[in-house]
């Protein structure tokens, strides 16, 4: 199955979980249920992946924890909140580019129409869009909060 195959695929499963539940949960009821229905349809799902960071030559094991990753090619991100924010998109974008998952999907569970509340993202075109955008082995955050983006070394 091609990425935009599945993306497509599970865009339409996490439909499914807010047509059957609304919008008034909080996050981590969404997250079990999304989890059951994406296993459900027989795809590989971890919870809560804990993803390494390689910063100065050292590996920091667990220094961020994917919401959900599937088939180890798309980083999902679940949010049941009012408004998604600038910070909420630089998450997933960084933490595509310092996994090296080339696909993200923020969720907004919150979202009265749920297709309003889903942003897709991938590596790809975040490199494009930022051509400093680091290799993960080569990531760093920067400190400077107005730009908020990861720079090369």
């Amino acid at each position: 199955m091609e990425d935009k195959d599945l993306l497509f695929n599970v865009k339409g499963i996490c439909i499914k979980v807010h047509r059957h539940l609304g919008c008034g949960l909080i996050e981590s009821a969404y997250k079990k249920v999304l989890c059951h229905a994406l296993r459900k349809e027989g795809y590989h799902v971890d919870e809560e992946l804990p993803i390494d960071i390689h910063y100065d030559g050292d590996i920091i094991p667990g220094a961020f924890r994917a919401d959900l990753v599937v088939e180890k090619r798309l980083l999902i991100e679940l949010r049941a909140v009012e408004t998604v924010l600038p910070a909420d998109h630089l998450q997933i974008n960084s933490y595509l580019q310092l996994s090296g998952i080339q696909n993200g999907l923020l969720v907004n569970f919150h979202s009265k129409r749920l297709i309003d509340g889903m942003y897709t993202t991938n590596l790809e075109d975040l490199r494009l869009k930022y051509p400093a955008t680091p290799h993960p082995e080569e990531a760093v955050i920067s400190q400077d909060t107005q730009e908020n983006q990861l720079l090369c070394l």
